[in-house]
């Protein structure tokens, strides 16, 4: 009679075994056991998952130089990514300076045919109309254009009591108009940039002329601390 071995197992470990002898094709848990001790192998657990074998140096060597041949080949593509991300980049640079362009000439579009506009009105009379009248239609006026006048002072100081703005810039009188004035003074409270030329596309023919003339003699500056355009003085 064969001696017989006993072993205490889990509940859990006996459904293991039971379970990979089935799987292994041994007809009973005894045969599974017996099979393991003679050829001196472990018993695996189900979920167990074998170990990931180390590649040998050999191994190493083949998918170090696999690796650097894969690089080899991926390089050219990225510096030709990189060139082609450049060239995006110019090409939007391109676009964002024609829309720029665009919009200045729709500015001078609008600019010409509120001139056009302004030409074809029916005009009063010159002779017939009075100096603030004149003013309220052309909205500023320059001492410098009035080539008949025998005493500036006076001229503009009656328009001043008719109640015109009158700045002295420099050497000569400019009288401007309330309602220009106002106009004026709101274009350059909306501007944010230093650039006069920006501020002079957002102005009419005559009211740029009337920045220009003020900003040469001071009159309008821009406040780098306030980043504003601002006038020094109204007389």
């Amino acid at each position: 009679m064969s001696p017989i071995v006993t072993i205490k197992v889990s509940e859990e470990e006996y459904r293991d075994l039971k379970k990979r002898a089935e799987e292994l094709g041994f007809s009973t848990l005894s045969e599974y056991i017996l099979s393991m001790l003679k050829e001196g192998r472990p018993h695996v657990p189900l979920e167990a998952k074998p170990s990931e074998p180390k590649p040998s140096p050999e191994q190493s060597k083949v998918i170090m130089a696999v690796e650097r041949k894969v690089q080899d080949i991926v390089n050219p593509y990225t510096a030709k990514i990189e060139e082609l991300s450049r060239r995006i980049s110019i090409v939007i640079e391109k676009l964002e300076e024609l829309h720029d362009a665009i919009e200045e000439l729709r500015k001078a579009k609008v600019r010409l045919e509120s001139l056009r506009r302004a030409e074809t009105r029916p005009k009063r009379r010159r002779s017939k109309m009075t100096a603030i009248e004149h003013l309220r239609e052309e909205g500023v006026v320059f001492q410098s254009e009035l080539t008949w006048l025998n005493n500036p002072r006076a001229f503009f100081e009656k328009l001043r009591r008719e109640g015109a703005i009158v700045i002295k810039a420099g050497e000569e009188y400019v009288a401007v108009d309330t309602s220009y004035w106002e106009e004026f003074k709101k274009i350059l409270a909306k501007e944010k940039a230093d650039d006069p030329e920006k501020v002079k596309a957002k102005m009419s023919e005559r009211m740029s002329k009337l920045f220009a003339r003020l900003l040469s003699e001071g009159v309008v500056f821009y406040d780098p601390t306030s980043k504003e355009w601002t006038v020094a003085s109204e007389e």
